[in-house]
């Protein structure tokens, strides 16, 4: 099973095996999740290498929301209204 598959669950004992290559989906977060799946004991099978890698590489987030909102506060939909402008009557609009 992999850590992500057994995030939220729990066992007695885990055997966390890392990869013997680099590599860029190792993060500090995804070694934490693996050993704190464990209840009462945890062998981790790693090259020392890819340990102090796991432990040092903090997880960056690449789905663009801080600059995506920050782009929306400051451009203007094209439909929308001038500022100042008067306000719609939304009865008028039935």
């Amino acid at each position: 099973m992999t850590v992500h598959k057994s995030q939220g669950s729990e066992f007695a004992e885990v055997l966390l095996a890392l990869p013997e290559q680099p590599s860029p989906l190792l993060t500090r977060a995804l070694f934490y999740t693996g050993i704190t799946r464990a209840k009462r004991k945890v062998e981790i099978w790693a090259l020392p290498e890819r340990l102090q890698e796991a432990v040092a590489t903090r997880a960056e987030r690449a789905a663009g929301l801080a600059e995506l909102l920050a782009l929306a506060a400051t451009e203007r939909p094209a439909d929308a209204p001038e500022a100042g402008a008067e306000p719609v009557d939304q009865l008028s609009l039935f």
